[in-house]
């Protein structure tokens, strides 16, 4: 029978999962070809908010703090929605594969992702970062998760427009027409 002790344990599981990747990924930038673009504006850091963040989220909603009662099923959709968000996260960071990395830059020779998970969805792992943590919020039914998950969603916007005007500037209107 699946019950909450089952969900939040899935859910501390998946997230786990991508604290994991989130470290590994974070580690390997591309080291070849020079930077063309790059920006030093805060939302390009912001990663460095996420992750320890994520794992604090999950702390906080394993233990029960600032939660709210909501039907299980509810809560079982925020699962769903943490799973779907992980595989956004996955798909989207393999697609990128030698390009892909936290900080915001463009490198000489760079080449522009429009196949996969990037031909449905112009920024799947942004999308898939807001999936999971309003995954978590909602399955731990938790105010506080919630709460940073709207603070989050406005940081990777100002994070996902100014890498728009990198990519923008870079490839011009190759960009502008995807």
């Amino acid at each position: 029978m699946f019950n909450e002790s089952i969900l939040s344990i899935g859910v501390v599981i998946f997230g786990g999962l991508y604290l994991i990747l989130a470290l590994i990924w974070g580690r390997k930038n591309v080291d070849s070809g020079r930077i063309v673009i790059q920006s030093r504006h805060w939302t390009a850091y912001i990663h460095k908010i996420i992750i320890p963040g994520f794992a604090v989220s999950l702390i906080v909603g394993f233990l029960g703090l600032g939660s709210f009662t909501i039907p299980f099923g509810i809560k079982a959709i925020g699962l769903v929605l943490q799973m779907t968000g992980l595989a956004f996260v996955v798909k989207g960071r393999m697609a990128l594969g030698k390009w892909g990395g936290f900080a915001p830059l463009v490198r000489e020779e760079q080449q522009l992702i429009i196949s996969g998970v990037y031909g449905i969805v112009r920024h799947p792992i942004y999308l898939g970062i807001v999936l999971m943590w309003f995954g978590i919020g909602v399955a731990f039914s938790n105010l506080y998760i919630l709460l940073f998950s709207t603070l989050i969603v406005v940081a990777l916007e100002r994070k996902l427009l100014l890498e728009e005007k990198m990519l923008t500037q870079y490839f011009k209107e190759e960009y502008r027409t995807v």
